[in-house]
């Protein structure tokens, strides 16, 4: 559909009009009027934005004159919108130049039909001038991508934008290359850097993914440079990142997974009596839940601190499920009856329970964090040194 601001007035040939697309195309096309198209794939809208330019190089009815060729400039996304569009210009007015006036195939009639109106006779004879006057355009008519548009904008101005005056502009695969070169780079570095926290960040996210998945993970994150840059810098470096994750989930800067299931196994921590009383009586319910669950409870009171942290993936799985939730329940009603309270015991550390596991996992997700930012800004600092040594954006 064509959406014009134009108004029109109201005759016996009004709803031919609105719903002819040859008469909407001629109105987007008519260069004296701002307008905006929305249509979907085939209906026409190259043609739309070729007509415009043929009909802005044309002179108007009035008899003033056309638009001069070079100062014509059409932006689109993709270089093949763009060919396209100068074929069917160059096309349109080769054939002007050479086809008969008169004749269902000659000049006035394809006139007709892009004007919507008999052609003035200095518009015939403009018309037969205009590939002429295209061809002497140096680089022809401007029809580019947005992309190349900017690239002309910034070689016209380098020393404003701070870029070399030899600057060149990668091409998508050409970039890929030299992301993977920077990549390369900065594992040979971490690797002759053992210790380093490079190496550390990168033995980390090698514990949880496979090759294939961290250099996609790597790549996502080179193709985010610039907010990457500007949370880095936002907050003072990976370290002030690191600080301010911390503070987010309240958890201390420098603590380890191991030193947070060291501290929940300290017996300060729990309320040892009344874990014991709830195995008692859980001894006295189902074999295959209360017995089998109150056991594995006891085993662990029994164990010292060293043999706490062995058995506490085991321990924990009495109160919450793989999946990091708490377990739908906990005793059965038989020995809830007959020992009141037990319950609300094993709830209260459950959810002390559930806690130490949302801090781990919180914990994972701050330090592989700051890990992935190690390894992002190292990339990031490769990847711009090889850009330089090419002048390239």
């Amino acid at each position: 559909m064509v959406q014009n601001t134009q108004q029109h007035s109201v005759d016996t040939g009004q709803s031919t009009r609105d719903t002819d697309p040859n008469v909407l195309q001629r109105r987007a096309s008519n260069p004296v009027e701002s307008v905006w198209v929305g249509a979907s794939a085939g209906s026409g809208k190259t043609k739309v934005l070729t007509d415009r330019i043929l009909r802005l190089l044309l002179p108007n009815a009035q008899g003033q004159t056309g638009t001069t060729p070079n100062k014509i400039l059409a932006l689109t996304f993709t270089k093949a919108a763009a060919s396209e569009m100068s074929l069917r210009i160059s096309k349109n007015l080769s054939e002007w130049a050479t086809m008969p006036l008169e004749g269902k195939d000659g000049l006035k009639e394809k006139l007709r039909k892009l004007l919507g109106h008999k052609a003035t006779s200095e518009q015939e004879d403009a018309a037969r001038k205009l590939f002429a006057s295209v061809i002497d355009v140096p680089g022809g008519l401007k029809i580019m991508t947005i992309h190349s548009f900017c690239q002309s904008v910034l070689s016209r101005f380098p020393l404003e934008t701070d870029l070399p005056p030899n600057f060149n502009a990668l091409e998508e695969s050409e970039a890929k290359i030299l992301l993977q070169q920077a990549i390369s780079k900065t594992l040979d570095k971490s690797e002759s850097q053992k210790g380093s926290p490079l190496s550390e960040a990168i033995n980390n996210i090698a514990q949880i993914q496979s090759e294939d998945q961290f250099t996609i993970l790597l790549q996502s994150l080179m193709s985010e440079q610039r907010q990457m840059k500007n949370i880095i810098k936002e907050n003072f470096g990976i370290d002030g990142l690191y600080t301010s994750m911390c503070k987010f989930f309240d958890i201390a800067a420098g603590q380890t997974k191991e030193g947070l299931l060291s501290e929940a196994c300290n017996n300060s921590n729990f309320d040892e009596p009344v874990l014991r009383q709830a195995c008692a009586s859980m001894a006295t319910g189902t074999p295959k839940t209360d017995q089998k669950n109150g056991i594995i409870i006891q085993n662990w009171l029994d164990a010292d601190k060293h043999s706490k942290l062995a058995l506490y993936k085991e321990y924990s799985s009495v109160f919450i499920t793989q999946k990091g939730t708490l377990q739908a329940r906990l005793v059965t009603n038989k020995v809830e009856d007959k020992f009141a309270g037990t319950r609300e015991v094993l709830e209260n550390e459950a959810q002390r329970i559930l806690k130490l596991t949302n801090d781990v996992n919180a914990l994972n997700t701050i330090i592989l964090t700051r890990d992935i930012f190690y390894i992002g800004e190292e990339i990031l600092d490769a990847y711009t040194i090889l850009k330089q040594k090419k002048s390239a954006l």
